[in-house]
Order: structure tokens, then C-alpha cells, then sequence
């Protein structure tokens, strides 16, 4: 992921490209869509159509790509004024309102490759660096519960270890508790109970 972090880079260039080309399809489609929903694919498609066009034949775009271009704006333009006249604009706001479309158009169709290979690129960028932060993440958070692991590890060892201690010293002691017992009774035959501590052995006895 590191090296596919290295070999992408996030531009702002390629991002204000990548972003005003989906804006500008976005406010097409919209801007179209309140008329009706074939309106809205029109309007799209005319902000597409001339750079697919001019795509497909390289050869005589610096002559026809203007032109191509300037023709579908007026046709967005036309066909917005009428829309606009229809729902009772009068003409001239009607043609002004019209006059962004034709705008938006042009521009998209100017741009419109350019604009889906920066998207691309830029999605692809940020993406690798999204999946970067959160392995990080996810790497300190294993980390973590690995650590908490370990203490708990830890904290069970010195329980078992002072299990062990504990038992070891509770043998010794009953251990010694019955060699002094057997000790004295064996110095002194007449000793019949041995009691430490107020607390008789009978084993010991």
C-alpha cells in the first residue's frame, strides 16, 4: 500500500478538474430533470456528445472541436428559452437564464476526458491513502489489544507463580510441622498430642 501511495499523487489541479466535471454533469442532469426525466438525459447527453465526438476523430478537432461545441450550446440554450418561455418566463429571461447552460456545455464537453481521467487518478490517490490510514489504524489497535494480551499473560503468570509459593510454603510448613513433631515424640516418648500455635496436628501425632 506504501508503494501504491507512492506512485499516486493528490493534485489539486487534477482534483478542482475531476470535481468541476462531475458538477457540471450533476447541474445538467439536474437543471434538466425539472422539466422531466428525458430532458434531463438530453441535456447530459449534449454535454457529452461533442467530446466523444472529437475523441473518435483527433484528426480535424482543432478546426470542427469550436464549432461542434458552440452548436450544442446554442441547442441547450435554445431549448432551455423554450422551456422556460413554455412555463412563463418571458423571452428575454427566459434566454438569460438559458445562457449558464450553454456555458456549462461548452465547458464540459472541453473538458470532459480530462475531467474522468483526473477522477480516476484522483479517486485511485486518495483511496490508496484512505486504505493507508486505516491499516494504520487497525495496526495500533492490534498493537493495543497484543500489549493488553501480554499483561494479561503477564498478571496470569505471577497469579500461577504465587499459587505455586503459596502451596510450596503451605507443604513445607506441614512438612516441618511434622518433622518436629515426630522430633519430639521421638526425644520424648511420653508425648502423646502435639499442639502449635493452638492448633493440634493430628497427622503429625
Amino acid at each position: 500500500i506504501k508503494n501504491k501511495v507512492g506512485e499516486t499523487l493528490v493534485e489539486s489541479g487534477s482534483l478542482v478538474i475531476a470535481l468541476s466535471g462531475l458538477f457540471l454533469s450533476s447541474m445538467l442532469f439536474y437543471i434538466g430533470s425539472l422539466d422531466d426525466i428525458v430532458t434531463a438525459l438530453i441535456y447530459l447527453g449534449l454535454g457529452i456528445v461533442g467530446a466523444v465526438i472529437v475523441h473518435i476523430k483527433p484528426v480535424t478537432a482543432d478546426f470542427s472541436k469550436p464549432i461542434l461545441f458552440t452548436c450544442l450550446s446554442a441547442l441547450i440554450v435554445f431549448m432551455q428559452t423554450s422551456i422556460s418561455y413554455d412555463n412563463g418566463y418571458g423571452f428575454f429571461k427566459a434566454f438569460i437564464f438559458s445562457i449558464p447552460l450553454g456555458v456549462m456545455v461548452y465547458l464540459l464537453n472541453e473538458n470532459l476526458f480530462n475531467s474522468v481521467f483526473a477522477f480516476i487518478n484522483q479517486s485511485t490517490a486518495l483511496w490508496h491513502r484512505c486504505h493507508l490510514t486505516v491499516n494504520r489504524f487497525r495496526r495500533f489497535y492490534n498493537h493495543k489489544r497484543l500489549v493488553n494480551a501480554e499483561k494479561r499473560l503477564e498478571g496470569s503468570l505471577k497469579k500461577k507463580e504465587l499459587m505455586i509459593q503459596k502451596s510450596v510454603s503451605f507443604i513445607k510448613y506441614h512438612y516441618n510441622v511434622g518433622a518436629l513433631a515426630s522430633d519430639l515424640k521421638n526425644k520424648d516418648l511420653s508425648v502423646k498430642h502435639v499442639q502449635l500455635n493452638g492448633k493440634g496436628h493430628n497427622y503429625a501425632n
